[in-house]
């Protein structure tokens, strides 16, 4: 019992004395007319004691915020924040604060409460849910703007669980990507014949408008079976300031951002809605087929629900999944580049797993889906390069309502975190995390890999990114006919990786490349 409530205690027992005085007292003097006053004062004392007692056990038995600061009024940490985010600087950044508060904090970001939740218990919290229900992605509506209306890989709950049910079973699923290796596999050697091979030894490429250049066309083919050069850089150019309207401020006024991001989207719609009459011209006279490409998908398959996608949703689907393919993966071929010109021990046995699958197929033989599987060193490769250098570092989420966790309530509509620094730079989860070793994700045995919730490069849960097996199979590829026939060094070895919503070389990876037969 804390002092208030002895203290409450102690005054109802002085309170139950007096009036039992007051009444004997009253009992035997007629003439004292007091005690109804005295009776009324008395319950009233009773009831206010009651009601501090009641709040006092109330505010006992609430456990409190996590500890930490909300920072300075109104901005809270945004500034320093967004300063280590975008310099990669977001280790030192959260260090700070652990040393202060330990690894679960509160702070503000964006005009935000926010918690940075710890590892692995707090990845777990976020990452373990069946549902949304508890923790939910929430998309603020400049976002969903720009994503379109109707963008269904934006909503939540069960529409977002069906058409991501959808788009594996029918597109971006192990099987249904398999369907799609030749082409792929052959978008990346004309790819590479094209805009590596045709060059003079010594040259000098900017490696990541190259990546852009291949992840974006082989995107449009494998979605929409778009060939055409001249048709495929316009959209590129397009795309370029569309996707810059995620990161701006939500002005729908000429000028600005926004406003240019939403006249770029309205015209890949527009530009899509072509395509979209064009084949269902084609697939009724049987000059396409039902699984050609995600648009025939689209025009052909049934939801979950046994509904067919509007000429409204198919535009906003197909730029939505362009996009999402593209940046990304371009991110994360850059970073490969980098870390293997670091790590020459690396390199050289990537370059022994490729010789020997070169060496089990003739010169010219496709590339199979049982030799891509072989690939499980290179795959380790880009897992150790997507964990020091994710695409994007931050997992943020939002409490659908009071959570209890670890003693500390985590109120309704607070922002949760999950950081690679509590998770994948942490020496307690990856042993000397600054190095870069690829065997950390090689399986020996029955021995797991990776412990869960401990590697996120991908999302995680319901959010689990539906494309990982599109990327998986789009590297593999193109980093075995790439390897095969170049070798490079990085022009500026020590090139600065910022973050601008997503990690990238500061100039892009400029390199000088030989051609040359390696395997």
């Amino acid at each position: 019992m804390d002092a208030s409530q002895s203290w409450i205690v102690e005054h109802l027992s002085s309170l139950q004395k007096s009036f039992a005085r007051i009444l004997s007292t009253s009992g035997t003097n007629d003439e004292n007319h007091g005690g109804p006053f005295l009776l009324i004062v008395f319950f009233f004392t009773v009831a206010v004691a009651s009601l501090i007692w009641l709040i006092s056990q109330g505010k006992r038995s609430t456990p409190p915020l996590p500890p930490g600061s909300f920072g300075l009024p109104i901005i809270g940490d945004t500034i320093s924040y967004i300063s280590a985010y975008r310099n990669m600087n977001t280790k030192k950044w959260i260090e700070e604060k652990k040393k202060k508060h330990g690894p679960l904090f509160k702070t503000s970001i964006l005009f935000q409460k926010t918690v940075f939740l710890d590892e692995p218990g707090g990845c777990k919290l976020m990452f373990g849910q069946p549902d949304e229900k508890l923790i939910r992605l929430v998309i603020n509506k400049a976002n969903l703007a720009v994503g379109g209306p109707g963008s269904l890989i934006l909503q939540n709950g069960q529409v977002h669980t069906t058409y991501r049910k959808y788009l594996i079973t029918h597109f971006l699923g192990v099987d249904a990507v398999g369907r799609y290796l030749p082409v792929m596999e052959q978008n990346a050697l004309d790819h590479i014949q094209r805009y590596w091979l045709s060059k003079e030894d010594g040259a000098r490429v900017v490696a990541r408008d190259l990546f852009e250049m291949f992840t974006f066309s082989n995107a449009l083919e494998l979605m929409l079976s778009l060939r055409d050069v001249a048709q495929v850089q316009e959209l590129r150019s397009l795309f370029a300031v569309y996707s810059m309207g995620f990161m701006s401020t939500p002005i729908n006024l000429p000028g600005f951002q926004f406003h240019r991001s939403l006249k770029c989207r309205d015209k890949i719609h527009r530009i899509f809605q072509k395509s979209i009459e064009k084949r269902r011209v084609e697939l009724k006279e049987g000059l396409a087929t039902p699984n050609q490409d995600y648009l025939s998908v689209l025009l052909t398959q049934p939801d979950g629900n046994g509904h067919f996608h509007t000429d409204e949703q198919i535009p906003v689907l197909l730029t939505n999944n362009v996009w999402a393919s593209t940046d990304t993966t371009a991110a994360t071929m850059s970073m490969v580049l980098r870390a293997l010109s670091r790590h020459p021990e690396v390199y050289e046995k990537l370059i022994e797993e490729h010789r020997q699958i070169a060496q089990n197929k003739t010169e010219g033989e496709p590339l199979s889906r049982q030799k891509i599987r072989s690939m499980k060193y290179t795959w380790a490769v880009i897992q150790e390069t997507l964990r020091l250098t994710p695409a994007i570092t931050d997992i943020n989420r939002q409490a659908m309502a009071d959570i209890h966790y670890k003693g500390y309530v985590i109120p309704k509509g607070y922002k949760l975190v999950c950081s690679a620094v509590q998770s994948m730079w942490n020496p307690e989860v990856y042993p000397d995390p600054e190095k870069f070793d690829p065997s950390r994700f090689i399986r020996t045995g029955a021995t797991k890999s990776i412990e869960p919730f401990t590697f996120f490069a991908f999302g995680g849960s319901t959010r689990y990114c539906p494309g990982q097996e599109f990327a998986k199979l789009s590297l593999l590829t193109f980093f075995h006919h790439f390897f095969k026939n170049l070798v490079y060094t990085l022009e500026e070895p020590e090139e600065r990786v910022l973050y601008r919503f997503m990690v990238y070389p500061e100039k892009g990876l400029p390199l000088r490349i030989q051609k040359c037969k390696v395997y």
